[in-house]
């Protein structure tokens, strides 16, 4: 089951997608090709052509709450058709340069063929935000393209 994040930090069991978006791409960071779909209680990021840029494309969670000085877990379970990295970042998205404001570092999360649990821990050091956003950037990462199909389950913020 894909686990959605509440306002409050905490998660909330998932209807298929709801609350999930994605961007794949534009002229200037290249078009990727693919789609995101609910199978057997997960989301699938299957695509065949990344663009030129790590996010794109990207599926993403918005509206978020982060409260200044506390410490988050973020937590996922993923696998994917072929070994590959995928760039985790949550932030602030915004309207124009520089599109984002990162809460933490970006974390590179490999991913091979057999389910496995990643989880990070970073302190909220910025302002309070009520519009953070939770993205897996699944374009080139560190220069390598790879068409795949990546699942995600068990998505959570606490």
């Amino acid at each position: 089951m894909v686990t959605n994040v509440n306002k409050r930090g905490g998660c909330k069991a998932s209807n298929g997608l709801v609350n999930w978006g994605s961007w794949w791409g534009d002229q200037w960071s290249g078009f990727a090709e693919g789609e995101v779909v609910h199978k057997d209680g997960q989301m699938e990021i299957v695509f065949e052509k990344t663009g030129a840029q790590s996010y794109s494309p990207q599926v993403f969670q918005e509206n978020l709450f982060f409260e200044n000085g506390r410490e988050y877990t973020v937590s996922l379970d993923a696998k994917s058709t072929a070994p590959r990295e995928v760039n985790l970042l949550v932030g602030e998205p915004l309207s124009s340069d520089p599109w984002f404001i990162p809460f933490m570092d970006t974390k590179v999360i490999s991913i091979g063929e057999e389910v496995e649990t990643h989880s990070f821990t970073f302190e909220m050091t910025s302002a309070t935000n009520v519009n953070g956003k939770l993205v897996f950037e699944v374009g080139e990462i560190n220069g390598v393209s790879i068409p795949s199909t990546i699942t995600i389950d068990n998505v959570t913020i606490k």
